[in-house]
């Protein structure tokens, strides 16, 4: 099955969004912050959409024809969200997610940032497959794009995973677990991957 990713318009973005509130519905992190299952359900495409709008529009974005999933990426050197950035996103959070959530993922932001590697990098910020499209090659291929250009520029890749399952999933792509953390206020394990350019 040939798989055709490109890059992203406005136009994608609720379909991009619903297909990452359904891939993420299970994820470890978004459990932590949102416990009750029908809310998670509710909000995770809204702070997708949300997050399309306002914290991504610097941001490589890839997705298909049919949004079977979607990939976010930072340039090198462009990963950290700016303040005026993170201001925009507050009201909408807060609206979206509540403020007990929205205070754990600031929690979130900053243990992660302090973690993140100074080296020059591309940063997959979000990669996620609608489930009805997992264990295809839609994950691989949403990646591809951005490792190929990894390795034809000698840059590493970096990431993190809050869900186990994931890591021989990256390290198949080539990453490797460089740390592991956990969250403070009984936030969830994270394994922090770091991936060589391939020659």
């Amino acid at each position: 099955m040939t798989i055709t990713v490109r890059r992203t318009t406005v136009e994608d973005e609720p379909g991009m969004a619903g297909a990452l509130g359904r891939a993420f519905a299970d994820d470890p992190l978004f459990d932590w912050l949102v416990p009750d299952q029908t809310k998670r359900h509710r909000m995770l495409p809204a702070w997708y959409a949300l997050g399309f709008r306002k914290l991504f529009k610097r941001r490589e974005v890839y997705t298909t024809d049919d949004h079977a999933g979607a990939s976010v990426w930072a340039a090198p050197g462009e990963w950290k969200t700016k303040p005026i950035e993170m201001l925009s996103m507050v009201p909408g959070s807060i609206r979206v997610v509540g403020l007990g959530p929205m205070r754990r993922l600031i929690t979130f932001f900053n243990a992660v940032e302090k973690q993140h590697p100074d080296e020059l990098h591309w940063y997959l910020e979000v990669l996620g497959t609608d489930p009805p499209h997992q264990r295809k090659g839609v994950g691989a291929a949403l990646m591809k794009p951005v490792l190929d250009r990894c390795d034809a520029e000698g840059l590493p890749a970096y990431l993190e995973t809050q869900k186990e399952l994931n890591v021989p999933y990256y390290r198949h792509h080539g990453f490797e677990v460089r740390k592991e953390m956990d969250l403070p206020r009984s936030g969830p394990h994270l394994w922090l991957m770091w991936r060589e350019p391939h020659g």
